[in-house]
């Protein structure tokens, strides 16, 4: 479990040069069957659950979240398992 955060943890800051932010305020890092990590800025938590829903509906799973993470400012990574 700890080796899957230090990996999203890795993948979010690689991908945090190239990837913006969308217009309702969350980008998806990674997703699987399993799981799904969303970016997203303080204060839109609910836009990122609904964006993880979405990504694990297309697994026929909802998402149930595991944890937030601070980034940096006031970005943040939610974790969510697809279950």
């Amino acid at each position: 479990m700890l080796l899957r955060f230090a990996a999203v943890i890795v993948a979010a800051v690689s991908l945090t040069a190239c990837q913006t932010v969308s217009g309702d305020r969350t980008a998806v890092v990674s997703a699987s069957a399993s799981s799904v990590s969303i970016r997203f800025d303080e204060g839109h938590l609910p836009a990122a659950t609904e964006r993880a829903t979405e990504v694990c509906s297309n697994y026929g799973r909802r998402a149930q979240l595991d944890r937030v993470t601070p980034m940096r400012g006031e970005e943040r990574l939610g974790a969510f398992n697809c279950i």
